[in-house]
């Protein structure tokens, strides 16, 4: 699962509740419905927004599991702030990008333009035209596919940083 949340920035208690509800989520989902956010939402103060981006994640990654289509567009356009984010919407992008390269491995990121027209339009003229082009060149892949770890990887003293695994909210990992 990708978490979007920058989960240091939550206490314990803080990020035991919101696992809770998204398992409860993860539970009740069903690929015959369109599950209804709100229900999960009740009593969520001030982490509304992490807890609904995290049910985002949750959601597009069924809906893909499912072979259904993505329901990214159907969220941001519900949940305005989640759409006021840049950087939920761009961690969203960026999460809907590599489930749909686990099915196709040669799609690019430039192809976000093609599949969403529409968000990435609306992305470019809410956070600036050079938000599409930087998430498209973030994180910069090799030839090969794997990301290009000459444009600064981090220096953990003790450790070789040898590839990136993944990124989501909470930041990179790394193969060392």
């Amino acid at each position: 699962m990708i978490y979007p949340i920058r989960r240091d920035t939550l206490s314990p208690d803080q990020l035991d509740w919101i696992d809770a509800r998204v398992k409860r989520f993860e539970a009740e989902w069903r690929p015959d419905i369109e599950m209804d956010f709100e229900g999960y939402l009740i009593d969520a103060g001030p982490l509304r927004t992490a807890l609904l981006a995290e049910l985002s994640h949750a959601d597009i990654e069924f809906h893909h599991r499912s072979g259904r289509p993505s329901p990214l567009e159907r969220i941001l356009s519900q949940f305005q702030e989640l759409a006021r984010d840049s950087n939920s919407v761009a961690e969203l992008l960026w999460a809907e990008f590599q489930l749909r390269k686990q099915v196709d491995p040669q799609l690019t990121i430039s192809a976000l333009s093609d599949i969403f027209p529409n968000l990435c339009r609306q992305f470019g003229a809410k956070f600036g035209e050079d938000s599409i082009s930087i998430l498209k060149s973030t994180p910069p892949e090799a030839t090969d596919g794997r990301t290009d770890l000459s444009k600064a990887p981090p220096s953990i003293p003790g450790f070789e940083i040898c590839e990136m695994l993944g990124r989501g909210g909470v930041g990179i990992v790394y193969r060392a």
